[in-house]
């Protein structure tokens, strides 16, 4: 077999990528983990508007390589056939880079490729400047997780996956306890998530949860060639603190919620809002939840969404590794970067 990794070509490879993340993300005996099998079909608005926007970023970012090659990733052919791929993203302004979307086709794995595709996205981020590298992975894909552990990454955070399969409006769900209460906040906008983050001990720097600059500037014309939706607030108590923020992207027949909170009081109300906004706003979308960010138990965080009519998929292991990469280099813990992000919008 000749292998091949080389860099993904935006944005004509675009479509050879989400046809890999299909094929690669099924999971029969685990429906929960697996891609929706028409994925191509609910990105394809996703896709159309990318392709029409990004003769306008390759403009903005001209002069700025970092920020150019934000948007990055890897093909694997073997001869001359795709057959593996993995994206390396900086979305944000900090210099941490996310992994994602690492898969190799059933008939390929077991190979060394979903290695080289990871070996080469470290070392992408490391030639631009990266200082850290993190990814999300299902908690029982014990494959996965395995070959991340024997590369030197270290799981430094959790987050719970849940999804809705009948969202319905709920009377009087914008009703919050006293003493709380909200404030809108637009896409892109980190400054919430960083005051909360920063009570759990975690980065409070607005760079590693703000997008960066060009990003922010073509997101609207963005989401308005795709059909794209953003919903956002935060939650503070009586002294101005922030106690939870809850986002929702609707997106052609999907709606994706991030949800982030310290206090169980207020729990039971932002899980019924949340519910409450999907059903207004895309009745007929799934809605799918990640928590994350939360000083709470998982078994209660659990309880709390399952009383309120969400199904626990799976739990996610955020997973770290400081740059620059080194071949065979087990990391401790105080090695790895400790920076959590907020991974969604």
């Amino acid at each position: 077999m000749n292998l091949i990794i080389r860099s993904l070509q935006f944005p004509q490879d675009l479509d050879i990528l989400l046809q890999l993340t299909v094929k690669t993300f099924q999971f029969p005996n685990k429906p929960a983990w697996s891609v929706p099998e028409n994925l191509a079909e609910i990105l394809r608005p996703q896709v159309r508007a990318f392709k029409t926007i990004y003769p306008l970023w390759r403009f903005l970012t001209r002069s700025d390589a970092a920020q150019r090659q934000a948007l990055g990733g890897f093909l694997a052919e073997a001869d001359g056939h795709p057959v593996g791929v993995a994206n390396v993203l900086r979305f944000r302004q900090s210099p941490h880079y996310e992994i994602g979307n690492v898969g190799v086709l059933p008939e390929y794995r077991r190979q060394g490729i979903a290695r080289r595709l990871m070996i080469a996205c470290l070392e992408h981020a490391t030639t631009l400047g990266g200082t850290c590298a993190f990814l999300d992975v299902i908690a029982e894909n014990t494959a996965a997780v395995t070959l991340y552990k024997n590369m030197g990454f270290q799981v430094i955070d959790r987050s719970l996956e849940l999804s809705h399969p009948a969202p319905v409006p709920m009377p009087n769900a914008r009703r919050l306890p006293s003493p709380y209460r909200s404030v809108a906040f637009g896409f892109g906008d980190g400054h919430y998530w960083a005051q909360l983050a920063a009570q759990l001990g975690k980065s409070d720097n607005v760079a590693d949860y703000q997008y960066l600059p060009n990003i922010r500037r073509i997101a609207p014309f963005y989401f308005s060639l795709a059909g794209l939706h953003f919903w956002g607030r935060a939650v503070t108590n009586e002294q101005g603190i922030v106690r939870a923020v809850l986002s929702l992207l609707f997106q052609n027949g999907t709606t994706t919620a991030t949800l982030g909170i310290l206090d169980e009081a207020l729990l039971p109300f932002v899980l019924r809002w949340i519910t409450d906004v999907a059903a207004r706003r895309a009745p007929e979308a799934s809605l799918t939840l990640s928590i994350r960010h939360s000083a709470l138990p998982q078994e209660v965080l659990s309880a709390h969404a399952e009383n309120a009519g969400f199904w626990i998929d799976f739990t996610y292991l955020r997973m770290a590794y400081t740059l620059p990469y080194q071949e065979n280099c087990v990391q401790s813990k105080k090695m790895v970067c400790a920076q959590q992000h907020h991974s969604e919008v």
